[in-house]
């Protein structure tokens, strides 16, 4: 998701892009540039976006870096893994957090809807 400012015209708020991209499993990337680098609440909200549904945020100061982004969103892509496990019967639909504990450094979603 590129983005310069505010949110100004968009028919879904952050909170349901969020809920939405969750239930599906989707991660997020944002990235921010031009006016949106000037105001942390927005950064903020971004960041806290990818970090929701396992994306990254990016900031970029010129359109000469949108490649470097590119290169980090695919080699991400690329180097991820699927765990897959069963888990216990319960509490229907509800969301479920998950926490993935291994040596170094994981970015993991924070949960997930069961189908």
């Amino acid at each position: 998701m590129f983005t310069d400012g505010e949110d100004n015209n968009s028919t879904l708020s952050a909170a349901t892009a969020i809920l939405r991209a969750k239930t599906v499993g989707i991660p997020i990337y944002t990235i921010a540039q031009g006016h949106a680098l000037g105001h942390p609440s927005l950064l903020k909200e971004l960041g806290g976006m990818s970090q929701a549904t396992g994306g990254l945020a990016f900031r970029i100061g010129s359109a000469a870096e949108i490649g470097r982004v590119f290169d980090s969103v695919l080699q991400d892509l690329l180097h991820g893994y699927l765990l897959a496990f069963q888990p216990p019967a319960g509490d229907g639909h509800a969301w479920r957090k998950i926490e993935v504990q291994a040596p170094g450094n994981v970015r993991a979603r924070e949960g997930y809807f069961p189908e």
